[in-house]
């Protein structure tokens, strides 16, 4: 499925990203494949704001060719502003 898409999302618990998205996962995506990869950091309502800010500087510093995008389906948007068409904007974003 790698082989045929343009984008590879992958959706990941902000509590442990690390379990789903491997060194040798992120090196054939993004090195031999060639293909953005967009990271969403799920569940982000279960966290504070530093524990979510230090994943982010973490994540970034490990795979500085992703694309990292926090989310919530909570009434709450992850920039507090609510709702889910704050939700559509933050997922719509140009990558």
């Amino acid at each position: 499925a790698i082989e045929k898409s343009d984008v590879v999302v992958i959706i990941v618990d902000i509590r442990n990203p690390l379990l789903h998205i491997p060194m040798a996962l992120y090196q054939y995506i993004v090195q031999e494949m060639s293909r953005p990869l967009v990271l969403v950091l799920n569940k982000i309502d279960l966290v504070s704001d530093e524990f979510k800010n230090a994943w982010e500087a973490y994540l970034s510093k490990r795979f500085p060719d992703v694309k990292l995008l926090f989310y919530s389906s909570k009434a709450k948007s992850t920039e507090g502003k609510g709702g889910v068409g704050t939700r559509k904007k933050l997922i719509s974003a140009p990558l």
